[in-house]
């Protein structure tokens, strides 16, 4: 093999080494920043579910006032005592559904922005070991192509070979 043609393909194996790193970094770069944004994503969801479920919590008590008016009213307009008996325990039955159906709201809501958190947390995570795996990738060709530039290395100058050919002295 002659020697500019080796020391071509040494620099090319170099060179692609190089490249291979540098893509693999990158690669896992882009794929942390993404997981990142996705991350973000995740928990604004998150508290946006709660926020929502916190003005529909104030509108599920108005309704639940608006419906034990109505029953006293009925009631009164009846003629019936409001402050005892069923009409009593009718307004009291409201107030605790409409307890139960906030309970639930609050419920959700927390549910919502425990998901969003977690699914944060899993995705940062995520975006982490990508990024890990990208410098572990570039390590792994760095060395691969050395071994190969190595190999070539030996090859073209042979196990009894000086590696100034021709003997050649400045």
């Amino acid at each position: 093999m002659c020697v500019p043609l080796a020391a071509a393909a040494i620099a090319s194996t170099a060179l692609s080494a190089g490249i291979g790193a540098y893509g693999s970094i990158m690669q896992g770069n882009a794929t942390n920043a993404a997981d990142r944004y996705q991350a973000t994503i995740a928990q604004d969801s998150g508290l946006a579910a709660e926020n929502a479920t916190r003005m529909n919590e104030q509108a599920t008590y108005r309704q639940g006032d608006q419906a034990a008016s109505l029953a006293r009213a009925a009631a009164a307009a009846s003629g019936v005592n409001v402050n005892s008996g069923t009409a009593f325990l009718n307004q009291g039955d409201i107030r605790r559904q409409t307890q139960q159906n906030v309970n639930n709201q609050t419920y959700n809501a927390e549910l919502a922005t425990w998901q969003g958190e977690n699914q944060s947390s899993l995705l940062r995570t995520e975006g982490s070991q990508a990024q890990t795996a990208g410098y572990i990738g570039a390590g792994s060709t760095l060395i691969g192509g050395a071994g190969q530039i190595a190999s070539k290395w030996l090859n073209l100058n042979g196990p009894g070979s000086s590696p100034n050919p021709g003997g050649v002295t400045n």
